[in-house]
């Protein structure tokens, strides 16, 4: 079992920050702050870099690296040039910017995925969609405007 810092760092941000590394999840909210310790050699192999957990909630602003996957309750705004995982009993009330985003849970709020957006099946969005690539699976909801912008082609160079 690898060592376990005795003190996980303090974060100073309010009202919510997130701090991960590959040991430890630590969250301060207000003046609280809570921490999960994850084992190393456990850590998922599907390349996630940090997540929330079911039955957890935070209120707050969230930028993070990687890919952070949310199964519990979050309430603010995310920012992220990354990949952003809703699970399957998430639910999320934010405003969202992030590279690509995954959702099998309940979203409330403005999404904007640079990349690519996914809806699964049990997924629903309530709230307008900005992403160049959508996809959206059969028994999924979505209530609110999708905006695609086209690809971004460059000019040809005329010699």
């Amino acid at each position: 079992m690898p060592l376990l810092p005795k003190h996980p760092p303090r974060l100073e941000r309010h009202p919510a920050t997130l701090s991960m590394d590959f040991s430890c999840l630590c969250v301060t909210v207000g003046e609280v702050e809570f921490t999960r310790f994850m084992k190393t050699e456990t850590k998922p192999s599907d390349g996630i870099s940090g997540f929330l957990d079911k039955g957890m909630n935070l209120n707050g602003e969230l930028h993070f690296s990687g890919m952070l996957r949310i199964d519990g309750n979050f309430t603010g705004s995310i920012l992220s040039e990354d990949r952003l995982v809703i699970g399957e009993h998430a639910v999320v009330r934010a405003d969202i910017t992030v590279g690509e985003i995954e959702i099998a849970g309940q979203v409330v709020g403005k999404i904007d995925a640079k990349q690519r957006a996914e809806i699964l099946a049990s997924g629903s969005v309530h709230g307008d969609i900005h992403t160049p690539i959508l996809t959206i699976s059969p028994g999924s909801i979505v209530n609110g405007r999708v905006c695609m912008p086209s690809p971004v082609q460059e000019e040809p160079v005329v010699q």
